[in-house]
């Protein structure tokens, strides 16, 4: 895929974990940025902004580690611990 359609994919993926707002307000400086950069004017002779591209790649791993690290924690509610310190 172009650094474009790389850059179009993250940023969808990272809406919608904005309009769900399990964003920070770090998570949400970034986005911005990355978006601002995104949507600067660019050439065929400059190509798209592939900075833009990369940051929207790396917050969508960071949000997605979040989340799969919340889900885990979710699921370890303790029931292991109680259940080792019963025998």
């Amino acid at each position: 895929m172009s650094a474009q359609q790389n850059y179009n994919s993250a940023l969808n993926r990272v809406q919608s974990y904005y309009n769900l707002n399990l964003m920070n307000s770090e998570d949400i400086e970034v986005f911005n940025e990355a978006k601002r950069i995104g949507s600067a004017p660019w050439s065929l002779g400059t190509g798209f902004p592939t900075k833009a591209a990369t940051i929207m790649r790396n917050l969508l791993e960071c949000l997605e580690a979040r989340q799969q690290a919340a889900a885990k924690s979710k699921h370890n509610d303790g029931s292991t611990f109680r259940a080792s310190a019963s025998q």
